[in-house]
């Protein structure tokens, strides 16, 4: 089924619900309430049927996620499934829920049926809604072909005082014609009335005038055109056209009463006789669903008569009675909710309506490995929640042995509930701790924690895997140079533009997602143009226990002679925890660089103590790549293949440094 049909199907069953709920206390608030408010607690219906908000949990959208579960459960013949967790050590065996999965070639009616509704559903829309807007345009352009202003000074000055009166700011144009029998406002932002050629008793013109000014003031057209918008999208259920035949009655009802309001026994009676006139002399207008017109149909006629003779001040009872009804029947509307925030429990759908600001924490646990990571962070559960909107559909695997491969996401909500999400894996190899996979949706879920499944077409690079993982669940934290208010070096002459900051964003974004594709974790300390401290960056390195410290940077001197790549390392010399010094690390790096770029060799030198990287305990390496000092560089650097070239030789020199077992 379509997913927008059903978000249709579930708004008709919620609006349906208010409206009979309404229909049914319709003896109640009939006598008891004013016009007005019967009149406009209609909107909430209305709301209802066209607005798809609904919170997580409500009782349309449970009903129709029931529905779903067991329509998918009675297509699947499988039986539930039992998942073997791995033994011993710290293991951990995660409860995985059976999720059914629909069998190909089963015989399923209903879901044939469902297949092809909302092309029923959506050709209906559309047919109803042009018949609907034809109707309107032939209407009032047979209206307006036969106009002709207004010329009596009188009925002129009537018009013009009752629009003061009202505080009507907006001109409305009188007109008359020979084609109607009963005053009528047609129009929405450029509204005229027309009254008939005859209609010429200024005693009801005052009455008339006051009617569609008020119908003009309460923005009633608009009103009748939503409706007719809500009964379009809904066109199958019965119970939009009551309810579209309760507003027009409640429109005209709604309009009597706040004319009758201010009036005596015998204004009133005088308005009752302008509404009789208006019947008696002839049909009613062919149809008002896109008019506001003072006659109206004689079976409707005793109605509005006694209400304008009877109506009188509601009392704070009242009032309070009313309040309190239209808050309950708001609270409803919000319960009954739709299904557009279904969540994705059978694992086939979508993870796009994941709210990131509603989650206050992930657990994530590797089967069959048994690891698990509980992720608290804001800014870790942000990056990793939009990781998980990158996968479009992810699956249960049935394997119980090395292979298959599953990462298990249990997400703690801000309202005490859960929700799990399993994405499923084929292994195609195990280095340490690392798994590399083949399925690439999981890469984007496991961008910040690829100890638990990394994902590459060729798996990890081709290094001694006994030396990466000495390396752990060590992060490669990628530090962009520079950023927001500080630009670095710049170059801005000879119509080139070059600013350090963008320059060093570019280079790392691009190896960050390098790594990340061959498997390596790797994190940045800024994302986008802002500003940082070095002491937060450096913070940043401790808090992830990085393993590697990267910063990109781009040279400057005052020496236009100066070229080259250089190389700064701080003072690590290695342990059990960094299995390289800083000094092996950079020369490494400086090795591949050189390699690749064919750049000429600016050295590489220990971090100066003002460089306050020379504190952190992990190696920590500063590179420039080429100087925007020395025009040489420049032409290098505007290279269109510059960054990604310059980012491949830097991931490479990682790999080497990954690689690197010897921990003297």
């Amino acid at each position: 089924m379509s997913d927008i049909f059903k978000l249709i199907l579930s708004l008709s069953v919620s609006g349906s619900i208010l409206a009979l709920i309404l229909l049914a206390a319709r003896p109640l608030i009939r006598k008891n309430f004013s016009k007005s408010w019967q009149y406009y607690i209609w909107l909430v219906v209305i709301l209802r049927l066209l607005i798809p908000y609904s919170p997580e949990t409500s009782l349309v959208g449970n009903l129709f996620d029931r529905v779903e579960t067991i329509d998918v459960e009675q297509v699947s013949p499988l039986p539930s499934p039992e998942v073997a967790g791995a033994t011993g050590g710290n293991m951990v065996e995660p409860s995985i829920p059976y999720q059914p999965i629909a069998t190909p070639g089963a015989d399923n009616g209903i879901a044939d049926y469902t297949e092809y509704a909302w092309l029923v559903w959506m050709a209906g829309a559309f047919l109803l809604f042009t018949v609907r807007v034809f109707q309107y345009r032939r209407f009032t352009s047979s209206i307006r072909a036969e106009l002709t202003p207004v010329k009596d000074k009188d009925i002129l000055a009537l018009f013009q005082q009752t629009g003061d009166e009202l505080g009507i700011k907006r001109e409305i144009t009188l007109y008359q014609s020979r084609l109607i029998q009963s005053p009528l406002l047609i129009g929405g932002l450029k509204a005229i009335m027309v009254i008939p050629e005859d209609y010429t008793q200024l005693h009801s013109l005052k009455y008339v005038f006051r009617h569609e000014y008020i119908h003009f003031k309460r923005h009633d057209i608009l009103y009748k055109w939503l409706v007719q918008l809500t009964v379009c999208i809904h066109w199958f259920n019965p119970l939009v056209y009551i309810m579209s035949q309760q507003i027009n009655n409640l429109c005209e009802l709604s309009c009597d009463e706040a004319i009758s309001r201010g009036l005596d026994t015998a204004g009133r009676m005088e308005y009752c006789n302008a509404i009789m006139s208006a019947v008696s002399a002839g049909k009613a207008n062919r149809s008002n669903t896109f008019s506001m017109t003072l006659g109206t149909g004689k079976k409707d006629l005793k109605e509005r008569l006694g209400s304008i003779m009877t109506g009188r001040v509601k009392s704070r009872k009242t009032i309070l009675s009313s309040t309190i009804l239209l808050v309950a029947l708001c609270c409803a509307a919000l319960f009954l909710g739709a299904c557009y925030n279904a969540n994705d429990s059978h694992g086939e759908k979508p993870l796009e309506e994941l709210n990131i600001s509603h989650i206050n924490e992930i657990e994530i646990s590797a089967y069959p490995s048994g690891e698990t990571r509980l992720i608290s962070n804001p800014e870790d559960i942000a990056a990793i929640t939009q990781a998980m909107k990158k996968i479009v559909t992810y699956e249960k695997v049935e394997q119980n042995d090395n292979d298959g491969q599953s990462i298990i996401c249990e997400l703690t909500m801000s309202d005490g509930s859960s929700r799990e999400i399993i994405v499923g894996n084929s292994l195609v190899g195990i280095a340490g701790t690392w798994y590399k996979t083949q399925y690439e949706p999981a890469q984007a879920l496991i961008d910040l924690y690829g100890q638990f499944v990394t994902t590459s077409e060729s798996g990890l690079p081709d290094t001694d895997e006994s030396s990466i993982a000495l390396w752990g669940d060590s992060i490669v934290l990628i530090d962009p140079g520079h950023g927001g208010t500080d630009p670095g070096a710049t170059f801005n002459e000879e119509n080139i533009d070059l600013n350090e900051k963008d320059l060093n964003l570019k280079l790392a974004l691009m190896l960050r997602d390098m790594l990340q594709e061959s498997g390596v974790q790797a994190e940045l300390t800024r994302r986008e143009d802002q500003f940082l401290s070095l002491e937060d960056r450096m913070k940043l390195a401790e808090d992830i226990n990085a393993g590697l410290f990267i910063s990109i940077h781009f040279n400057y001197h005052p020496d236009p002679t100066k070229q080259g790549t250089m190389i700064m390392y701080n003072s690590s010399r290695g342990s059990s925890v960094y299995p390289i010094a800083g000094q092996k690390a950079a020369q490494l790096m400086q090795d591949q660089i050189l390699k690749e770029l064919e750049t000429t060799d600016a050295g590489v030198m220990a971090m100066p103590d003002n460089i306050k990287y020379s504190n952190l305990e992990m190696p920590a390496l500063m590179i420039d790549p080429a100087f925007l000092s020395n025009a040489s560089d420049r032409e290098i650097i505007m290279d269109e293949g510059f960054s990604e070239k310059t980012a491949q030789s830097i991931r490479d020199g990682i790999f080497a440094i990954l690689g690197y077992g010897d921990n003297s």
